[in-house]
């Protein structure tokens, strides 16, 4: 019955402290380049870095950590460690996952050691074709067609190169500024029907970085 009752309570010591009531509210986001229109969350890549922060809540009041050592685990591996430490910038990431594997470790918190794991999501570079065809229709005549890049590990526009095509003849960007938009001329006598309008984009400092989008147009 004494062996019983030892059981049971080291069992209970052995319980995560998030039991008694600690909440962890955790927060990310990549650095990776999205337009200015873009209203989602930057989504990190193998190559950019990854900004993370929580806060730890009991009983709906913030609790204060400032003493408390804090370990951060990256994909398994120690990142950065200190005193207080809430917010880090993390990269370097385990390529073969197609996610990032976070632990966060509170030090003798309480009495024992607090954690959490977190699993953010990854991404790939890509690009969208602003989407300005009724039908998947263009008309003869000149058409603007903007290209928008996102994920990838840039400072603007001028870092990629952007390579236009249609029906396989390559095209330029409109100027260096804005290589992302095509003036496309279409001839009203061309004598094609359809239009199939390619984008590969490549990123000039890493050229593992880059994204295409095809899309296949009829011509009105």
């Amino acid at each position: 019955m004494n062996r019983i009752i030892l059981i049971i309570f080291i069992c209970l010591l052995s319980l995560p402290a998030l039991a008694h009531g600690q909440e962890f509210l955790f927060n990310w986001e990549g650095d990776s380049f999205v337009p200015g229109f873009y209203q989602g969350r930057r989504m990190p890549t193998d190559n950019s870095s990854l900004k993370m922060s929580f806060e730890l809540i009991e009983n709906d009041r913030l609790l204060n950590i400032k003493g408390k050592k804090v370990e951060w685990y990256v994909d398994g591996k120690l990142s950065q460690k200190g005193v207080g430490l809430q917010r880090i910038t993390a990269n370097q990431f385990n390529v073969s996952r197609s996610d990032i594997f976070v632990r966060v470790l509170i030090k003798n918190f309480k009495g024992g050691n607090l954690e959490k794991s977190f699993i953010i999501p990854k991404t790939i570079p890509k690009v969208i074709i602003e989407r300005n065809f009724m039908n998947n229709t263009i008309s003869t005549g000149i058409s603007i067609v903007r290209a928008w890049p996102l994920f990838f590990n840039i400072d603007d526009l001028s870092d990629l190169n952007f390579n236009w095509f249609s029906n396989n003849i390559k095209h330029s960007g409109k100027d260096v500024e804005r290589p992302n938009i095509l003036e496309l001329d279409i001839p009203a006598d061309n004598g094609q029907f359809s239009i199939n309008l390619n984008i590969n984009v490549v990123n000039n400092k890493n050229i593992s970085e880059s994204a295409i989008k095809k899309i296949n147009l009829t011509i009105k």
